[in-house]
């Protein structure tokens, strides 16, 4: 079995070499990979640029969500005890 890492280690290489076929999209949920990842420019820089789509969902604004072209807070509606989504403006741009 391939340790966690590896499939993230996976990922950027595949993005960067963009083989065996480009990828275009992140879609994350309840991470943050820009705070939690030990190489904060490495995403910032030459992983997000590269995507055509970046979402983020997480019921906190994070540094990941600054970076999205769209990011979506996860609430809850306490009356009712329903989950809800609340969209937030598309973002662009690094968080300052």
């Amino acid at each position: 079995m391939p340790p966690p890492a590896a499939g993230i280690t996976q990922f950027i290489n595949q993005v960067k070499t963009q083989q065996p076929y480009p990828i275009k999209a992140f879609w994350v949920v309840a991470g943050n990979p820009v705070h939690n990842c030990p190489n904060r420019g490495l995403w910032l820089d030459e992983i997000f640029p590269q995507m055509e789509l970046i979402v983020d969902v997480d019921i906190w604004m994070t540094d990941t969500g600054h970076c999205c072209r769209f990011s979506a807070l996860l609430g809850r509606v306490r009356a009712a005890g329903h989950a809800c989504m609340m969209a937030q403006s598309p973002m662009l741009g690094r968080p300052a």
